[in-house]
Order: C-alpha cells, then structure tokens, then sequence
C-alpha cells in the first residue's frame, strides 16, 4: 500500500500504482476520480465516509507570533469559512468556470465528480478543527509509528481565532 499527498510525490506513487507495484493507494479525491475515470483505479473507501472528520487544511501558526497575527488570522479564517459555505451550497455546475480556471489540465467531468463527493461529505462543513478527529488522527500516526508521541488536541490547537471568525460571520 502507498500512502499519497497531494502537494508531494502523488505522481510518482500513482505512476508506481499504475505500473503494477501496488495493491492499494491511498489518495486525494480528485487523484482517485482522476485514476477512476481513466480506469487505472478504483474508489473502494472514502475516509470521509468511514473515517469520520479529519484534520484537513490545518493551518499552524508559531506561538511566539500569535497575537501579531490574530487579527489576520480572524479575516483568514472568516473568508475560509465563507467561500466554504459558498462552494458547498452552489451547484457544481455552476462552478464549473472556477474550477476549469483553476485546474485546467484535469477533465470537467473528473473535476465535477470530485467536487461533488467533497461537497456531500463533511470536508466543507466548518473551519473548526474537530478535536476528537484530531486526537484519532495522532493515535494513529502513533500507533503506526510514524511519530514517538502524539500531543493531545487540547496542547495544541487555539480556538480564539475560529471563535472569533464565528462571532464576525454572525455579528
């Protein structure tokens, strides 16, 4: 099995899947859809829908730096959580034109499917950071040793700034 990021060597684990050196990868959605339109690859579980919450896009900030960011944090956070309720409640087809300008090298139909599966799970949900997702989550990269000790949600996560973007939404 090969685990996959995004934003590292995701081709090159797909490119090994592809050429027979692999039983199971693990993925994003739109790299899954990609794989499964083009039937290299099947989507046999979504880790949203049997995993439960995750700790996706974490943003991390140095605590020495905090209350100099705060308030741009806020502003970050409120525009996430917006364009995160917007994206979710508009139809995909509608966002179609956004999502070919931002990926334009990936088929609509593989985009639509991906933002489709991402909008009917809990993904776009909230900027919240779900603190027993985050426990699960550092249980398991303990238990399959790829860190000495996992810290607890609560010694390392602030709410002030997701509050606080709340506040501004609703006020």
């Amino acid at each position: 099995m090969f685990g996959a990021s995004v934003w590292g060597s995701t081709p090159m684990f797909v490119e090994l899947f592809e050429d027979g050196l692999g039983d199971a990868i693990i993925l994003d959605i739109t790299t899954a859809q990609i794989m499964s339109d083009r039937g290299t690859g099947h989507i046999v579980v979504e880790y949203a829908e049997v995993g439960g919450l995750g700790p996706n896009s974490v943003y991390y900030c140095r605590t020495d730096r905090f209350e100099e960011l705060e308030e741009r944090l806020v502003k970050f956070a409120t525009g996430l959580d917006a364009a995160m309720a917007t994206v979710k409640a508009t139809p995909v087809t509608e966002l179609q034109p956004l999502l070919a300008e931002h990926w334009p090298n990936i088929a609509m139909p593989t985009l639509s499917a991906a933002c489709t599966r991402i909008q009917q799970s809990q993904t776009w949900d909230t900027v919240r950071i779900d603190g027993d997702a985050s426990d699960r989550w550092m249980r398991i990269l303990r238990e399959e040793g790829m860190v000495r000790s996992a810290p607890a949600f609560a010694d390392l996560v602030t709410s002030r700034v997701v509050d606080a973007a709340e506040l501004t939404t609703v006020g």
